[in-house]
């Protein structure tokens, strides 16, 4: 669980209802927000089987790094958990409802940091993608999942220009539907409901 919104964790008892899960991950300090809990609780789910990570302990999640939380937190926006990993010889980072300051925060940590497919902060809010942070991790591909005719109207035109800029592939949920990323070994391709082209904005 990126962090504790309903948008990111609200269906959480729900799964845990249906599906065996080992173990739920969360950033650190999450494990105390009695909101979650109360959620983990209506399902019955063991405590002990929580497990919160940050880029000091517990750092790798299945090949995945997590770069972020660097302190212990709520599980609030800027709390979000942030994962690194390489797929179908591509590298991925997914950076939850991270606010700005806290992607700069995660290029500081981690200066080298470049990639190849960013799934876009907040749902293409503004309050993410500052453009010091798109510039700096380069991503060619920038997947926006947001709802269609959504109340907050994400993603917000500000993020569409920043990462339109060098023209990017972008890939949004409200125009494309599902998207899967079909990959063996170091090749691999995206999947959605309508053909990908550059100008999928």
């Amino acid at each position: 669980m990126s962090h504790q919104d309903a948008d990111h964790c609200g269906d959480l008892p729900a799964y845990l209802n249906k599906m065996q899960v080992n173990s739920v991950i969360v950033p650190w300090g999450m494990d105390k927000n009695q909101s979650f809990i109360k959620r983990l609780r209506q399902a019955g789910y063991p405590l002990d089987h929580v497990i919160t990570v940050s880029n000091k302990h517990n750092n790798f999640i299945s090949g995945l790094q997590v770069l972020h939380p660097f302190i212990p937190g709520k599980g609030e926006n800027h709390d979000s958990m942030v994962l690194f990993g390489t797929y179908g010889g591509k590298r991925w980072l997914f950076t939850g409802d991270l606010d700005r300051q806290g992607e700069l925060d995660v290029i500081h940590k981690y200066p080298g940091l470049q990639i190849d497919v960013l799934k876009v902060g907040h749902h293409g809010s503004k309050t993410s993608s500052d453009p010091v942070f798109i510039h700096t991790i380069q991503p060619q591909v920038a997947l926006i999942s947001a709802g269609r005719n959504n109340r907050y109207h994400h993603p917000n035109d500000e993020t569409i220009a920043t990462l339109t800029n060098k023209r990017r592939l972008i890939i949004n949920s409200q125009i494309s539907g599902m998207v899967r990323y079909k990959y063996w070994h170091n090749l691999g391709r995206f999947e959605a409901t309508v053909n990908l082209t550059k100008d999928d904005s």
